[in-house]
């Protein structure tokens, strides 16, 4: 598989010049087990421009980002004294603040189709969120580990009572919205391979890394679980959720993913 383009030094030199006149560091608000943190991560780094993270509690982050400007959700960006309270929409401002390597294409039509792609993959993110927690939360050892590590160990076994109720009835996680879900993933998982086969390239729209590849990569990233990707989840697979996966790693999106990973998934440029 080719590789998509990148300008590298020309970003580093980006964010240098961002640095040396003194704006305001980017601060990236968020969960770290969000899938949503994860792809906002994924663009800071790919653009290697330094920013700030501060990472908040699971559950109790809702009140934390709205004293930020957020709406409840993360991720959140601050930046130029501005609040930017959506992935999509700090994947844009990004654009602003280091336009290279670009994250857009140039052409208009291929631009409404990175974003409307964009669009797509965030809907099936909730769809693995929902299968991931539905995962997760049968192996109480595996959650904490995942999602409740910064609290003390046995403060958080005493609340995971809680805590699974709690997360069930916020994501709707049930058998049936999880069977659901997975029908959805697949069809993602069948359109990545129909797109890569239409681009030619080893990008969803060609040879250049779009906001369609970062949302695409980094949504469905827990279910591939590359070497490269943040805190992956690798919950032990039984039954039918084992024979799902198994199908969804024989299609070529599942490698996609990974060398998508692989190629462009940057060393943290935190500060």
């Amino acid at each position: 598989m080719g590789q998509c383009v990148e300008t590298p030094a020309a970003s580093e030199r980006a964010g240098r010049q961002i640095l040396a006149r003194n704006d305001r560091i980017p601060l990236l608000i968020g969960v770290e087990s969000s899938i949503f943190c994860e792809k906002a991560r994924f663009a800071l780094d790919y653009k290697r421009l330094p920013y700030r993270e501060k990472k908040l509690l699971p559950g109790l982050h809702r009140w934390t980002v709205r004293r930020y400007g957020g709406t409840g959700t993360v991720p959140v960006m601050r930046a130029g004294g501005r609040t930017f309270a959506d992935s999509t929409d700090i994947l844009a401002a990004l654009e602003e603040l280091a336009p290279l390597p670009p994250l857009y294409p140039s052409d208009a039509t291929q631009r409404a189709r990175a974003l409307q792609l964009e669009g797509y993959f965030n809907e099936i993110g909730h769809h693995v969120r929902r299968m991931g927690l539905h995962t997760v939360l049968a192996q109480p050892d595996v959650f904490i580990q995942s999602f409740a590590r910064r609290l003390p160990s046995g403060l958080a076994r005493l609340g995971y009572p809680l805590i699974d109720r709690a997360m069930r009835r916020r994501y709707d996680v049930s058998d049936e919205t999880v069977r659901a879900a997975r029908v959805q993933v697949r069809r993602a998982f069948d359109r990545i391979g129909e797109l890569l086969a239409q681009s030619g390239g080893p990008c969803l729209l060609g040879d250049q890394l779009t906001v369609a590849d970062i949302a695409a990569a980094s949504l469905l990233g827990p279910i591939v679980a590359p070497d490269e990707y943040p805190n992956a989840m690798r919950p032990q697979r039984e039954g039918g959720a084992a024979a799902y996966h198994a199908e969804l790693e024989a299609l070529p999106a599942f490698s996609w993913v990974r060398d998508i990973y692989r190629r462009h998934r940057k060393p943290s440029a935190t500060i």
